[in-house]
């Protein structure tokens, strides 16, 4: 069996959703959701990803490429900076979240831990360009 189809069937069973529950909620056949779980037939990219947004779990988790099933840390970072300049969270609640979005991103980027120097030159441009677009009225 793949890891794809044991990990699926293995979280299905965690939510304590049946086949036909999950394959409403995912828009698909009942059919279907048997064969991905006995290996049989492997969904498209597009429901993969509908799988894992569903579940709240990684791409890569269901794939098999790794045992952590949380989303990428740079997913959860960047939709909580955006988050945050959306609904006009507090300068330095944005900033916070903005820092920690480059810090993940750069050091998944480079394999390297960017320094509180660098980051602190990044961040200084961000808020200059966010104070600069603040002051124009945008």
């Amino acid at each position: 069996m793949s890891p794809f189809a044991s990990r699926f069937r293995s979280i299905r069973k965690q939510h304590g959703l049946t086949q036909r529950e999950l394959a409403k909620k995912l828009n698909i056949s009942q059919s279907t959701i048997a064969l991905y779980e006995t290996g049989d037939r492997n969904p498209d990219p597009r429901t993969i990803i509908s799988i894992a947004d569903f579940f709240d779990v990684s791409i890569d988790y269901l794939l098999g490429r790794t045992d952590n099933p949380d989303p990428l840390p740079i997913d959860r970072a960047y939709q909580k900076a955006l988050e945050a300049v959306s609904k006009n969270h507090s300068d330095k609640e944005v900033s916070d979240r903005i820092r920690e979005f480059m810090r993940i991103g750069l050091h998944e980027l480079t394999g390297k831990e960017i320094t509180p120097y660098r980051l602190n030159i990044i961040m200084a441009n961000i808020e200059a360009v966010l104070n600069e677009e603040n002051s124009n009225g945008k």
